[in-house]
């Protein structure tokens, strides 16, 4: 689900310090700011009328709006949150995470040496599985969206992402590539809806004899998508996921347990096996005093193959 801005509101400017904004919202409808810690917007931060501007705008945003539920919030042209809503105790939580307005080349990002290079490796256009692995607010998102973005730029070719919701600002162009993004219903059943979703995008972007076909799925969640997704990934589309998760050994024993409800063990082993092309763990540390995209450092282990050994 994405709540688009309304071409009338004003533009509204937040420090870029803050990440995460919590709201409360009472039995009436109105909102306040929840809390704060260390990346999260303390009121105080923000001057009056950029604040009662911000209540207003999301308020709007939020009408009719179902509780719980996962949202994209775009106000204006220069400003995004990743909006989740949830009770509790008190009433109605909206959690929002800034995101960013345009996708970073893998060059603008502070990665651990070789990992660009490795992304970016003409070798991975005849397809496989990258997985990036990491706990909650550890940059997932940003790395995946700047590998479908920076090999776009470089081979061309399409790329389909399947989220929920939307999160970076992919659809478009990239150099001679193309990507179209979509989402899913949030009134579906999200299984069935993630496995009809993978489907679909395969069916309508195959793989050509060039290679260079993508597919972004946003996160392996359930059992039904880990399939599709091995299914995927051994079909000749370079298919980039996310996984929560702080190592690799434990990441790929989630995924092929999570497989092999749909394809068994075996095949599961297998299919994970012949897809894996790199897999990364990542955590993602802010220097407070860096500018842009080099202020996040990220690092993390790493794990390639380049499949010329598999039959």
């Amino acid at each position: 689900m994405t709540s688009s801005a309304a071409t009338h509101w004003p533009p509204i400017e937040i420090p870029s310090a803050i990440r995460d904004i919590h709201l409360k919202q009472d039995a009436s409808g109105a909102l306040d700011l929840a809390d704060s810690s260390i990346g999260v917007a303390d009121r105080r931060q923000l001057p009056g009328v950029t604040y009662a501007a911000l209540l207003d705008q999301i308020r709007h945003r939020l009408l009719d709006c179902p509780v719980p539920a996962s949202l994209r919030i775009q106000l204006g042209t220069d400003l995004s949150f990743r909006a989740e809503r949830y009770r509790c105790r008190d009433g109605v939580m909206t959690a929002l995470r800034r995101m960013p307005v345009a996708v970073p080349d893998l060059s603008e990002l502070s990665l651990p040496h070789l990992w660009a290079d490795l992304f970016r490796t003409e070798e991975l256009c005849q397809g496989g599985l990258i997985l990036v692995v990491a706990p909650t607010g550890s940059g997932k998102s940003v790395t995946l969206a700047s590998i479908g973005a920076s090999r776009l730029r470089r081979f061309g070719g399409y790329m389909t992402t399947i989220e929920d919701p939307i999160e970076m600002p992919l659809h478009g162009w990239f150099g001679r590539g193309k990507c179209v993004q979509t989402e899913i219903d949030p009134g579906a059943d999200p299984a069935l809806a993630y496995v009809s979703a993978i489907r679909t995008a395969l069916r309508a972007y195959p793989t050509s004899p060039d290679g260079g076909t993508i597919l972004l799925f946003g996160e392996v969640r359930d059992q039904a998508s880990a399939a599709e997704v091995l299914r995927a990934a051994n079909q000749g589309h370079l298919v980039l996921t996310t996984l929560h998760g702080s190592t690799i050994e434990s990441a790929l024993r989630r995924l092929i347990a999570m497989a092999t409800r749909d394809l068994g063990q075996a095949q599961a082993q297998d299919l994970a096996a012949s897809a894996l092309r790199l897999i990364v763990t990542q955590s993602l540390h802010i220097d407070p005093q860096g500018q842009g995209w080099a202020a996040g450092k990220i690092s993390g282990s790493l794990l390639y193959s380049s499949g010329r050994n598999l039959p």
